[in-house]
């Protein structure tokens, strides 16, 4: 018990209790409304090949280790002397930088991160969602006139309801995982 009282009482445990909650709600809701936009997007493709050529290049950062695209990212895209990013600002007369320097700035690359790394899984799920749709139901809200939108939220969404919640609980709870 009294390590519980002592983590009750301590700072840094809060502050990473504070910092996993705006991860969390953040990465949830960018992961699941890019990979709504996303799997719309591929679905509405015109050929199957198509289709699966997108969700595999989307799919492929899912199955790449963590400890190595992490290495590449941290020393290859973001790092200080070198990295692709501070290369590219340098293109711009931008002077190199050390992305990792502020709390909130370290977040959003972690954010980013792992969305990149996330992202495909989602997209394959909502894509398989979205096919089992009927296209009679698109079909007779266009000649309604509902437009695109108007057909995506009032029609697809609704029918996908059991893919989102299971996108949406998995996600939560994978992202929660990341408090360590």
């Amino acid at each position: 018990m009294e390590n519980y009282r002592r983590l009750i009482h301590d700072e840094v445990f809060w502050l990473a209790v504070k910092n996993t909650i705006v991860y969390c709600l953040a990465a949830v809701t960018a992961n699941i409304v890019i990979t709504l936009f996303l799997a719309e997007l591929i679905s509405v493709l015109p050929s199957k090949w198509m289709k699966t050529m997108f969700r595999t290049i989307l799919f492929i950062p899912c199955i790449a280790p963590m400890v190595g695209t992490s290495t590449v990212w941290k020393y290859g895209i973001l790092g200080t002397d070198g990295g692709l990013l501070n290369k590219i600002a340098g293109i711009f007369g931008i002077a190199p930088k050390n992305w990792f320097l502020t709390t909130w700035q370290m977040l959003l690359l972690i954010i980013i991160f792992t969305l990149w790394a996330d992202i495909g899984y989602n997209v394959v799920l909502f894509t398989a969602g979205l096919e089992g749709v009927p296209r009679e139901f698109d079909e007779a809200a266009a000649i309604d006139g509902a437009g695109p939108v108007k057909r995506f939220l009032w029609i697809k969404l609704p029918l996908i309801g059991r893919t989102f919640a299971f996108v949406a609980i998995m996600t939560m709870a994978n992202y929660f995982q990341m408090f360590a």
